[in-house]
């Protein structure tokens, strides 16, 4: 089973011209209970071969 180290951080960023989708301070609530509390995170656009 893989062992992970919750206060290790990765933090990748994209230049702006290629971030599709970005989200700030983002929660998610699951019924009352926040399950998601203020994250950001970014999205690369990809190429899809046609």
């Amino acid at each position: 089973m893989t062992e992970y180290n919750w206060n290790e951080k990765h933090i990748i960023t994209f230049p702006q011209e290629k971030v599709a989708l970005e989200t700030k301070d983002l929660h998610i609530y699951y019924s009352k209970k926040e399950s998601i509390k203020g994250i950001d995170m970014q999205f690369e656009k990809i190429r899809l071969p046609l």
